[in-house]
């Protein structure tokens, strides 16, 4: 019996794994995992720390303080798909992920 990589690098092995019986099993969870994690807190811009931003559902922000407490600076961040996600990076899309047999689950806000 094949033993599942440590370590996928590129699309080919993904694809090679899906190809492999032995694999594709184990493969097909980790893409799952993948296409899930694709969501995450992304970086909107930098916000004067001096004003208060009205928090919308689905963005976040976070304030930077001195040593004193005092805020220097604040950014907001959104929840969303993340373009630099690990699955992007492998040079898969979410529709070839679909295509395999994983489902494009909507990754809901997590709660603060």
């Amino acid at each position: 019996m094949k033993e599942f990589p440590k370590t996928i690098s590129s699309r080919q092995d993904v694809l090679n794994l899906l190809a492999d019986p032995a694999t594709k099993s184990t493969m097909l969870t980790k893409l799952q995992t993948l296409l899930d994690e694709r969501y995450d807190w992304v970086l909107q811009g930098q916000l004067d720390p001096k004003t208060t931003a009205p928090a919308e559902a689905g963005t976040k922000i976070v304030d930077i303080t001195n040593d004193a407490g005092v805020v220097t600076q604040r950014y907001l961040y959104k929840w969303m798909i993340a373009s630099n996600s690990a699955l992007a990076r492998l040079g898969i899309t979410a529709a070839e992920a679909v295509a395999s047999g994983c489902v494009d689950n909507v990754i809901p806000v997590p709660a603060a």
